[in-house]
């Protein structure tokens, strides 16, 4: 794994960038990083979801999850760089990156997954049209 860190590795698995050769003997690798990036963010929700609302309000426990967010939010903004320099490579790339950032900022009730049909979409239809 060129970067060495999974949560790349993880992403890489969902860029759309794997061809054929690059899934050889690989594509188990590339499961077991996806697995290992986003299990424990459900493991760590669904299981204590139960107990958190007894629980939350605990001092000890805020801290925590307040620490898990600060982590996860660097871990994020890591991604969005990494995976940013290998997707934004023409015009037409940083334009709907530009878009999608300024609709995000504008209009914070939009859903995420609507966000990321559209671009698609919008991706597809200037792909075959230019």
């Amino acid at each position: 794994m060129e970067e060495g860190v999974i949560i790349i590795s993880a992403g890489n698995s969902l860029d759309g960038k794997l061809s054929k050769k690059s899934l050889g003997q690989d594509w188990l690798l590339w499961v077991i990083a996806s697995v290992l990036a986003f299990l424990p963010c459900y493991l760590f929700t669904v299981i204590p979801a139960p107990y958190f609302k007894k629980y939350g309000k605990h001092p000890s426990i805020k801290a925590f999850v307040d620490g898990v967010t600060a982590a996860a939010i660097g871990a994020i903004i890591g991604v969005v760089f990494v995976l940013g320099k290998r997707q934004i490579t023409d015009v037409v790339s940083a334009v709907i990156a530009v878009l999608t950032i300024l609709v995000l900022v504008r209009f914070k009730k939009i859903q995420e997954p609507i966000i990321i049909l559209i671009a698609a979409v919008l991706g597809l239809l200037i792909k075959n049209w230019l």
